[in-house]
């Protein structure tokens, strides 16, 4: 999930401070917990040592007491038994000192384990509040580029449909005014007539180039022979052919149009006399 988040927003600048910021935080609770982990293993240690050191301490005193006690009963045969509890306690009031002191700095190295226990199950807690502020704030910037984004979407479509219809506009604006000034004005030009004069002799030039070179290319093979006017001649006889051909068709075409123009004006009128008298002649 962090490396498609980081994909998705990784150059968005709240997002990388937001990061940044979550980093820092978990690296210095990081290290606030290894020190305490640290102080508390030492803490432990010299428990260790002291509750060694107090474990001595009694065997000492347990070992000090035997002899102790012999004495005492040999004592009791040789002297007052008075005497040898006064010994006997003077040097148990010489090792209860050390005794104490041991226990005190053992009960403060267990206070200050204590302490530092509840101040490591503190201190993540309030990082933890400030790594969920994090994770909210960048959850709503999340939320607030995603708006973003569909709004700008939708602007960005907004303003392709307003440039296709200015694009139609203004293609029928300059339509309009082709038309108007080509109209009726010979010395300007209609760049979209196919048959302007330009169009006209290019298309000349075009056929004489291309149609008529490789015509009298294909007769040279076909006729074997190098006679330029021979060629040529058969060339222009192939030409007035079509011209005499195509004004055959022209001719008959004019007569079926003015034939058919005079049914459909008969039928219009309702003479249907006059169509077949035109049909007769």
């Amino acid at each position: 999930m962090g490396e498609a988040l980081s994909k998705k927003w990784g150059h968005d600048p709240a997002y990388n401070e937001a990061t940044e910021i979550l980093t820092r935080s978990n690296k210095n609770t990081q290290q606030f917990v290894n020190k305490i982990l640290t102080e508390s293993n030492k803490l432990e240690a010299k428990n260790k040592e002291l509750e060694k050191e107090i474990a001595k301490l009694q065997a000492s005193i347990e070992l000090k007491k035997t002899p102790s006690r012999d004495k005492l009963n040999q004592a009791s045969s040789q002297e007052e038994p008075q005497l040898a509890r006064t010994k006997l306690n003077r040097g148990h009031s010489e090792e209860l000192p050390q005794l104490a002191r041991v226990k005190l700095n053992r009960g403060h190295s267990e206070d200050q384990l204590l302490a530092r226990r509840a101040k490591l199950s503190r201190g993540p807690s309030q990082e933890g509040l400030l790594l969920d502020g994090c994770l909210n704030e960048q959850h709503n910037l999340v939320g607030e580029n995603e708006t973003l984004k569909q709004e700008n979407n939708k602007l960005r479509k907004e303003i392709k449909v307003l440039s296709d219809e200015k694009e139609i506009a203004l293609s029928r604006l300059s339509k309009l005014a082709g038309i108007q000034l080509t109209k009726g004005n010979s010395d300007i030009t209609d760049l979209s007539d196919s048959n302007r004069p330009t169009k006209l002799s290019e298309k000349w030039s075009s056929l004489y180039t291309d149609e008529w070179s490789e015509a009298f290319d294909e007769l040279s093979k076909t006729k074997k022979t190098n006679d330029n006017f021979k060629i040529e001649k058969e060339l222009c006889d192939i030409v007035k052919k079509c011209y005499s051909t195509c004004v055959n068709i022209e001719k008959k075409q004019m007569v079926d149009i003015k034939k058919h123009t005079w049914d459909i004006a008969c039928c219009l009128h309702h003479r249907p006399d006059q169509l077949v008298e035109a049909a007769q002649t």
